[in-house]
């Protein structure tokens, strides 16, 4: 049919990231899903994440207060290495090869973003942060 060489993805949000090396429990084999693709599909598989710093669990409000976020946002929306997208990348990198064994299986961004106005499923430490969702 001359679909042989296109490539295929699934698309996957900041979840997949928590397992080892991808979230694995029988309500959600992400880990299973991908390496049945690349098992399948090979080099035509393309891994592909959405990445939204706005809804990672992991950030905190600016140490000593209840409600600023101003380092939390400059790390959030950077892309200099040490940046909260840039380092979520590598992070994925690394458990693409655990899970391939190669360093040069493909990786697209599918989405990196934001929310604006506050979303109503925000539900981490940064709700109380009016800045978090002023952007």
């Amino acid at each position: 049919m001359g679909f042989e060489g296109v490539r295929v993805t699934s698309v996957f949000g900041g979840l997949a990231l928590a397992g080892n090396p991808f979230f694995d429990i029988p309500q959600a084999r992400v880990n299973t899903f991908l390496a049945e693709m690349v098992a399948r599909f090979g080099d035509r598989f393309a891994f592909t994440f959405n990445f939204y710093p706005y809804f990672d669990p992991h950030i905190r409000l600016d140490q000593g207060t209840g409600d600023q976020c101003q380092h939390a946002l400059h790390h959030s929306v950077c892309f200099n290495a040490s940046c909260s997208v840039p380092a979520t990348l590598r992070a994925v990198r690394g458990k693409m090869k655990h899970l391939t064994g190669k360093e040069d299986s493909v990786l697209w961004i599918g989405e990196a973003g934001w929310s604006w106005p506050a979303s109503q499923t925000l539900n981490t430490h940064m709700k109380a942060c009016p800045a978090w969702s002023a952007r």
